[in-house]
């Protein structure tokens, strides 16, 4: 089951990742950021998503989760935070860009503790050629090859290797345009 949300994770953090495109990748303000990717306009700071259930009655009921999404001046995603009913932050995901927007680190904690940390590797063009995982202890478990990113710098496909060099995920994901 850890694998399994560790490649979920993993996964989400690959597509997640994004940077100008590649004829912006100087330009102060990039092009393809977490905001334009949700079709968010404006300044905005933080977007806060509660879910509730609808009973048959019609009468709404909280659920048990809240998230708040943090953005940068840029519009690139930082941070993450999940809360429970009470309020209590249970899993807190920040993410570290270069200027650029490439994503250089994404760092999950649970409870207040570290549960995974992605780290991405970049050729000289700023394409994303890799990456490596790191377990609740900080010891790596796996790394990311053979990745294939879109004119926007959305990682779509690739490979995740466990430290013993065998397969332990293989994703490509299809955009409908």
């Amino acid at each position: 089951m850890k694998q399994i949300i560790l490649f979920i994770a993993g996964a989400v953090f690959f597509v997640s990742c994004n940077n100008a495109s590649k004829s912006d990748a100087g330009a102060a303000a990039p092009m393809n950021t977490d905001l334009l990717q949700q079709n968010l306009k404006g300044k905005v700071k933080t977007v806060t998503q509660t879910s509730a259930t609808i009973d048959s009655t019609g009468k709404e009921k909280s659920d048990s989760l809240t998230t708040v999404d943090s953005y940068d001046e840029k519009g690139y995603n930082t941070m993450s935070q999940t809360k429970n009913d009470s309020g209590k932050i249970t899993t807190e995901t920040m993410a570290k860009h270069d200027s650029a927007g490439h994503v250089l680190e994404w760092v999950t904690n649970k409870d207040g503790k570290l549960a995974s940390k992605v780290e991405t590797e970049l050729d000289a063009a700023g394409n994303y050629v890799g990456g490596k995982s790191y377990d609740s202890t900080g010891k790596q478990d796996g790394y990311y090859k053979e990745l294939k990113q879109n004119e926007y710098g959305i990682v779509y496909a690739g490979k995740q290797y466990g430290m013993n060099g065998k397969i332990k995920a293989d994703f490509t994901m299809k955009y409908d345009k």
